[in-house]
């Protein structure tokens, strides 16, 4: 794939090296996190908007780090209840293992 010649105009005006990608806000979030925990800080509650919020990985993240959160959502963001369990297929032998899937259709949270 070929990169957007005024994106590398850009980024070399900026002064980032060829080898540094893009990185999605809510993992320079999470990284701000475990940084501050490095320094012996402990954040009581991470407080985030739906820019942050609708990102399923980030909630993980602050899950996956024992980490209190309140975090904002968007109105067209769909999800599955609580007790929702995904089902997967029996295999038949040939080609990829099918994935596990929620047998319900996702609600909105609206």
């Amino acid at each position: 794939m070929k990169a957007d010649p005024d994106k590398v105009a850009r980024c070399t005006a900026c002064g980032i090296p060829d080898d540094i990608g893009h990185v999605e806000k809510w993992q320079l979030a999470l990284d701000m996190l475990d940084e501050t925990h490095s320094w012996g800080i402990e954040v009581p509650v991470a407080i985030a908007d739906a820019g942050h919020g609708d990102a399923a990985s980030f909630r993980h993240g602050l899950q996956a780090r024992g980490l209190n959160y309140m975090v904002g959502i968007s109105t067209t963001l769909s999800a599955q209840p609580g007790e929702a369990v995904p089902a997967t297929e029996p295999y038949c032998g040939i080609g990829r293992r099918p994935a596990a899937k929620y047998p319900d259709k996702p609600r909105s949270v609206k």
